[in-house]
Protein backbone atom coordinates (compact mmCIF):
# COMPACT_ATOMS: atom_id res chain seq x y z
CA UNK A 1 0.00 0.00 0.00
CA UNK A 2 0.91 3.51 -0.60
CA UNK A 3 1.13 6.44 2.06
CA UNK A 4 -2.30 8.45 1.95
CA UNK A 5 -4.41 5.04 0.40
CA UNK A 6 -7.62 4.66 1.75
CA UNK A 7 -8.94 1.46 2.41
CA UNK A 8 -12.15 -0.03 4.62
CA UNK A 9 -11.12 -1.76 7.86
CA UNK A 10 -13.80 -4.81 8.82
CA UNK A 11 -14.90 -3.43 12.48
CA UNK A 12 -17.66 -6.17 13.39
CA UNK A 13 -20.11 -8.07 11.16
CA UNK A 14 -21.03 -6.44 8.00
CA UNK A 15 -19.39 -3.43 9.80
CA UNK A 16 -16.56 -1.09 7.83
CA UNK A 17 -14.45 1.80 8.78
CA UNK A 18 -12.94 4.09 6.45
CA UNK A 19 -9.34 4.90 7.07
CA UNK A 20 -6.23 6.33 5.28
CA UNK A 21 -2.65 4.74 5.55
CA UNK A 22 -0.16 7.45 7.48
CA UNK A 23 3.07 8.07 6.83
CA UNK A 24 4.16 6.31 10.16
CA UNK A 25 2.43 3.29 8.60
CA UNK A 26 -0.57 3.21 10.93
CA UNK A 27 -4.33 3.60 9.74
CA UNK A 28 -5.92 6.44 10.68
CA UNK A 29 -9.84 7.16 10.64
CA UNK A 30 -10.86 9.99 8.20
CA UNK A 31 -10.48 13.57 9.85
CA UNK A 32 -13.69 15.26 7.49
CA UNK A 33 -16.49 17.41 8.77
CA UNK A 34 -20.25 15.96 8.60
CA UNK A 35 -20.99 19.39 6.40
CA UNK A 36 -18.61 21.57 4.38
CA UNK A 37 -19.86 25.13 5.59
CA UNK A 38 -19.33 28.31 3.13
CA UNK A 39 -20.65 31.85 4.02
CA UNK A 40 -23.74 32.90 1.82
CA UNK A 41 -23.52 30.09 0.25
CA UNK A 42 -24.89 26.10 0.41
CA UNK A 43 -23.59 23.87 2.77
CA UNK A 44 -22.01 20.44 1.08
CA UNK A 45 -22.84 17.28 2.60
CA UNK A 46 -20.50 14.65 1.10
CA UNK A 47 -23.28 11.99 -0.54
CA UNK A 48 -20.66 8.83 -0.27
CA UNK A 49 -17.26 7.34 0.89
CA UNK A 50 -15.60 8.75 -2.29
CA UNK A 51 -16.02 11.91 -1.38
CA UNK A 52 -15.28 11.76 2.53
CA UNK A 53 -12.28 10.27 0.94
CA UNK A 54 -11.64 13.25 -1.07
CA UNK A 55 -12.61 16.06 1.68
CA UNK A 56 -9.77 13.86 3.97
CA UNK A 57 -7.29 14.17 1.76
CA UNK A 58 -8.50 17.98 0.98
CA UNK A 59 -7.92 19.12 4.07
CA UNK A 60 -5.54 17.34 5.49
CA UNK A 61 -2.36 20.00 5.81
CA UNK A 62 -0.13 17.18 5.75
CA UNK A 63 -1.10 15.85 1.94
CA UNK A 64 0.33 18.86 -0.32
CA UNK A 65 -1.20 17.02 -3.86
CA UNK A 66 -4.46 15.74 -4.34
CA UNK A 67 -5.41 13.68 -7.67
CA UNK A 68 -8.72 12.46 -8.27
CA UNK A 69 -10.53 10.94 -10.80
CA UNK A 70 -13.95 9.45 -11.85
CA UNK A 71 -17.03 9.54 -13.78
CA UNK A 72 -18.80 12.32 -14.83
CA UNK A 73 -20.91 14.32 -12.60
CA UNK A 74 -19.76 12.26 -9.44
CA UNK A 75 -18.97 15.99 -8.43
CA UNK A 76 -14.87 15.81 -8.19
CA UNK A 77 -14.88 19.46 -8.79
CA UNK A 78 -17.78 20.36 -6.63
CA UNK A 79 -15.79 18.74 -3.53
CA UNK A 80 -12.60 20.50 -4.27
CA UNK A 81 -13.75 23.93 -4.73
CA UNK A 82 -16.20 23.77 -1.87
CA UNK A 83 -13.31 22.59 0.15
CA UNK A 84 -11.18 25.18 -1.08
CA UNK A 85 -13.53 28.19 -0.11
CA UNK A 86 -14.52 26.58 3.56
CA UNK A 87 -10.45 26.26 4.03
CA UNK A 88 -10.46 29.76 2.64
CA UNK A 89 -13.22 31.43 5.00
CA UNK A 90 -11.40 29.15 7.79
CA UNK A 91 -8.58 31.80 7.18
CA UNK A 92 -6.37 29.25 6.38
CA UNK A 93 -5.76 30.46 3.15
CA UNK A 94 -6.21 34.45 1.73
CA UNK A 95 -7.41 33.34 -2.14
CA UNK A 96 -8.60 30.59 -4.18
CA UNK A 97 -7.25 29.26 -8.26
CA UNK A 98 -9.07 27.33 -10.28
CA UNK A 99 -8.48 26.25 -13.17
CA UNK A 100 -8.72 23.11 -15.75
CA UNK A 101 -6.83 21.81 -18.80
CA UNK A 102 -7.60 22.77 -22.46
CA UNK A 103 -6.98 19.43 -23.53
CA UNK A 104 -8.95 16.45 -22.07
CA UNK A 105 -6.89 14.17 -19.72
CA UNK A 106 -8.16 11.06 -21.02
Amino acid sequence: MAVNEYVLLGAAAKQTIPARLAPNGRFVRLGCPEVLKIPDGQALKPLNLGQRCLIDALLNPEISLVTCYGHAGTGKTLVAVAAGLHEMFNRRYNGITVSRPVVAMA
